[in-house]
């Protein structure tokens, strides 16, 4: 799962999270995979609008995830919940730019499932 490919976010979720080791993780685990069985058809799980998301550090984790080598994405969109560390991570993502960028990444998945079939 794709949870924040910048580090700001992402260092307050996951106690020695660093997002450089995630990106490397995933393009060196995504190559192994292909590697192994080359037409396989991969999926990634990826949420967008997480407090203190800008538009940079959504735009960045969009062109990641469109250079990813991956077949298709699950997309989520964030939602707060009581009692989780992510709601005090920053200033709120509005509703309306949570979806925007959903459906951005819905159709990047839909162009990313044309090209494996």
């Amino acid at each position: 799962m794709i949870l924040a490919l910048y580090s700001r976010i992402s260092v307050g979720l996951l106690p020695g999270y660093c997002c450089a080791k995630q990106q490397t993780g995933i393009i060196i685990n995504n190559k192994k995979i292909k590697n192994l069985i080359p037409h396989c058809c991969v999926g990634v799980d990826v949420i967008t609008g997480f407090p203190g998301e800008g538009e940079i550090d959504f735009t960045e984790s969009y062109q990641f995830i469109n250079d990813l080598d991956v077949s298709y994405l699950h997309v989520f969109t964030f939602s707060e919940r009581d009692d989780t560390d992510a709601i005090n991570l920053g200033e709120s993502v509005n509703i309306e730019e949570r979806k925007r960028r959903n459906k951005m990444l819905r159709i990047l998945s839909q162009k990313k499932l044309q090209h494996f079939y």
